[in-house]
């Protein structure tokens, strides 16, 4: 059986009285606490944050490259934001596995993002639905058409989101 400790409740006011502190000190909340170790549990609900996180960023990115015709680098920098606020609830203790996660994830998303712009396009301009058109690309193509697509400001801000990510994960 885990240790319990004591908590008080949010609005607590302590007794006035030695007699009523005395009888108050049976009363408070048991909340068990923590261990130290990282749980089966919190690995998996970190995977599946991490790969909620880059799959709707990426979605939302996506949309935004192809609606406006930019590559938009910027949403790098929200995607470290999110990749550190989503391993932080999915209750990933501080540390350098924390801190490794949180870049690969930017990365993961970046990759995600120019495979699925690209996919899209070519996929318009070929009359397919961009998941058959994501079936027919190459790497090639991919890394030829992100090139001709994006600045050299978007690929500033992808790098500075790696080590956004990495302060923000830590």
């Amino acid at each position: 059986m885990p240790a319990t400790r004591r908590v008080e409740p949010l609005f607590y006011r302590p007794p006035r009285s030695a007699r009523a502190h005395r009888a108050h000190q049976h009363w408070r909340f048991p909340i068990a606490e923590s261990s130290n170790r990282s749980s089966a549990g919190t690995a998996i609900l970190a995977s599946a944050a991490t790969i909620a996180g880059v799959l709707g960023i990426g979605a939302m990115w996506t949309v935004l490259n192809v609606q406006t015709g930019g590559a938009h680098g910027w949403a790098a920098l929200v995607a470290a934001l999110d990749a550190a606020l989503l391993l932080r609830l999915a209750g990933v203790r501080p540390g350098w596995r924390r801190a490794a996660v949180g870049p690969l994830a930017v990365l993961a998303t970046v990759a995600v993002v120019a495979f699925l712009t690209v996919a899209t396009r070519v996929g318009f301009a070929m009359g397919l639905r961009p998941l058959e058109s994501a079936e027919r690309l190459g790497l090639g193509l991919v890394w030829t058409m992100v090139q001709g697509i994006a600045s050299p400001w978007d690929a500033v801000a992808v790098l500075l989101a790696l080590p956004l990510a990495w302060l923000l994960c830590r």
